[in-house]
């Protein structure tokens, strides 16, 4: 079905909500997860961009500036695919969400984002702002810095353009030119807020991020840039002259916070963002925020991704054979016990996957499910929206996707009945066809397959397919201490075991969650002796210690306990659930026997009829 102004069938876009040098975004609706969404593409053609790419040369004894235009030329699709790639996990109040990723039919990129109805820029919101709420999107602005840089990402293009106020909230975007690690090259920026390190071609660092807070700071609080890129005195004067406090419409503690952000020299500026968020609130008179859940559990849900070297290198194999079409193009079969990080691992396949153009379809299979197509559903929506399906075959494929009605905005008759072991045959195959029309690179995922029944023949039909087809991968999870057997079952499927996590890999990812804390030997001595190595355990344990100590930062400033809970992890269990008020407890139990995926449309009519004073979204956390 062709559809006038989509990409790929999926998103119809609505109107164009901002352009820039590199690409536009767009208002869209995402006729999958039935929302409305924030599109942004990039056009597959060279860049140029004289801001980025100025060659500065200075005389030594005379301090004389020569400066060069030198347009550079790169590839417009590389900065969207590292823009995903580093936003893909990024989960913060303050950080915009991604969801999506792909090619147009043109092979132009694009990504999906959250749409913000209610935002606006953040220098329109400052305009009619109070001085307090200025310096509160400022101190909000380097609490997102914070998990940037404890997630090892540097934004790189820090400027009011990419700070987005909604409901009073600030939401950091645009992560086109971030680095994922301290002391790469300088490529890129706005001159404005680049660094005076920047603009000689340093290195980007935490301390060059702090820098353009500084002049947003600045800027915001004076309605003035410190040095105006546009005066020919410019480059002179980031280098050497100081800017003048005197337009800075706030106190002088406030006015000597943004003096240190903009120091000339990186190691005269904090040493951290969390260092300068505690001076700014100290000068300002305010308290330190508080530690929400969701930031609590944007650092312990969404940790640096550690470890699984050797498996990662594996799937790239896999992802770079089925790219490129080679033959034997292996399936992948992964299994671990619970928690031990499968699901963690399938997530960063995907990224790599959308990142290197295959399409990405995924199926999770559900335990007590004896017919095994649950495990098709959301599969089906998803090959629906982008190839054309014949009539006849959709009543059939109705049975198990009965969303798509909705997502095709038609009615969609029942099949023809006929006896049941026809009617499944009849399914199976339509299901087949499905993946024989696919004709790009695919990656499928497919998750639990320990609940997947063992009479069910359509996985078994689609490995062999899988074999035939050079462009179609398959990986799979199982809970191997569940179905230890699988292998032997799904013979053409290579085969691995997710160990538990070693002592290294539990420091890299105590320091992720934790900062430098997290590498304390006591520390990760507890965490290696109260989880085991399992990494749902050891989030849970390191939740834990941040309830005890009042918030993350604060873990280890006291003595630890010698053991975290009598019970371990039942315990944590047992706590997680007494916090729930007692008039939540029925909807608590509604939700855990509805089924495995949580019905929101359940969880807020219950709350209306309860008249429960928190939101879906309180609730659930």
């Amino acid at each position: 079905m062709q559809l006038e102004n989509s990409i790929n069938h999926r998103y119809i876009i609505r109107r164009k909500i901002g352009q820039g040098g590199m690409g536009a975004v767009y208002e869209a609706y995402d006729r999958l997860m039935q929302r409305t969404v924030a599109l942004k593409t990039v056009l597959r053609q060279p860049i140029f961009n004289n801001s980025l790419s100025k060659t500065i040369q200075i005389d030594a004894t005379t301090h004389d500036v020569t400066i060069a235009d030198q347009p550079s030329i790169g590839e417009s699709l590389l900065p969207l695919a590292n823009e995903f790639q580093i936003l893909a996990t990024l989960r913060h109040p303050h950080i915009i969400s991604v969801h999506d990723y792909g090619f147009d039919t043109q092979q132009n990129p694009y990504f999906t984002m959250d749409f913000l109805k209610t935002g606006v820029p953040m220098d329109t919101y400052c305009a009619l702002a109070s001085d307090d709420s200025k310096i509160r999107v400022l101190t909000e602005i380097l609490q997102a810095l914070i998990y940037l840089h404890r997630r090892q990402v540097l934004h790189c293009d820090l400027k009011p353009d990419n700070v987005i106020v909604t409901d009073d909230q600030v939401k950091v975007l645009d992560f086109g030119l971030s680095s994922l690690r301290s002391g790469a090259d300088s490529s890129g920026g706005t001159l404005a807020y680049m660094a005076p390190e920047l603009l000689q071609g340093g290195e980007v660092s935490i301390q060059s991020d702090l820098y353009a807070v500084g002049v947003i700071g600045f800027e915001m609080l004076s309605g003035l840039l410190p040095f105006d890129p546009d005066e020919s005195s410019f480059f002179e004067d980031v280098l050497w002259h100081e800017a003048d406090y005197f337009f800075v419409d706030a106190p002088e503690p406030v006015s000597s916070v943004l003096a240190k952000l903009m120091a000339k020299r990186p190691e005269d500026r904090y040493r951290s963002a969390e260092a300068a968020l505690a001076a700014l609130c100290r000068a300002a008179g305010q308290p330190i925020p508080a530690e929400t859940t969701r930031i609590r559990e944007s650092f312990l849900q969404n940790a640096v991704f550690v470890g699984r070297e050797l498996e990662r290198s594996k799937i790239q194999e896999i992802l770079a054979a089925v790219k490129s079409g080679f033959n034997q193009t292996p399936s992948l079969l992964i299994g671990g016990e619970s928690g031990v990080g499968k699901s963690r691992l399938i997530q960063e396949c995907k990224t790599r996957a959308l990142v290197t153009g295959l399409h990405v379809y995924e199926g999770q299979a559900q335990k007590d499910d004896g017919s095994g197509f649950v495990l098709w559903e959301s599969i089906i929506e998803r090959v629906i929206l982008t190839y054309d399906i014949s009539p006849d075959q959709l009543p059939v494929l109705k049975q198990i996707a009965p969303r798509i009605e909705n997502m095709l905005g038609q009615t969609i008759p029942d099949p023809a009945p006929i006896p049941p072991d026809l009617a499944n045959e009849r399914l199976t195959r339509t299901i087949l066809d499905l993946f024989g029309r696919i004709n790009e690179p695919t990656l499928l995922i497919l998750e639990d397959l320990q609940w997947y029944p063992d009479d069910v023949d359509i996985f078994e039909r689609l490995l062999s397919l899988s074999e035939l087809r050079h462009n179609l991968a398959i990986i799979g999870t199982y809970r191997n201490d569940e179905a230890p057997d699988l292998p032997t079952k799904l013979p053409l499927m290579e085969s691995i075991i997710l160990d538990r996590f070693s002592p290294i890999d539990i420091a890299a990812l105590s320091q992720s969650m934790l900062g430098d804390v997290g590498l304390r030997p006591e520390i990760q001595k507890m965490l290696m002796a109260e989880s085991e190595g399992n990494v749902f355990f050891l989030v849970e344990i390191v939740r834990a210690l941040a309830e005890i100590a009042g918030q993350i930062n604060s873990i280890g400033v006291d003595i630890l306990p010698e053991k975290l809970l009598p019970k371990g992890i039942l315990s944590i269990v047992e706590n997680r659930l007494q916090q729930v008020p007692e008039a939540l407890h029925g909807i608590l139990k509604f939700s855990s026997v509805a089924g495995r995926e949580i019905d929101v449309d359940l969880i807020k009519n219950y709350l209306v009829t309860a008249r429960a004073d928190c939101s879906v979204d309180e609730f659930l956390m």
